[in-house]
């Protein structure tokens, strides 16, 4: 979970992220952890968004 988490925050991690072992491990992961990382995701997403100038107000 915690490398997970630095992957989405953009943060170095130890080893390269395979997304398919990924995607695996999101299938087993508990729907209160999920929501704290589908959270993590919205903000990424909405922070590349908000930088790229393409949905500035």
């Amino acid at each position: 979970m915690e490398e997970l988490m630095a992957h989405l925050e953009g943060k170095p991690v130890q080893e390269p992220v395979d997304t398919n072992d990924l995607l695996k491990k999101i299938q087993c992961i508990p729907i209160s952890e999920l929501a704290v990382i589908g959270r993590a995701v919205m903000d990424r997403l909405a922070a590349a968004a908000e930088s790229s100038g393409k949905y500035n107000s």
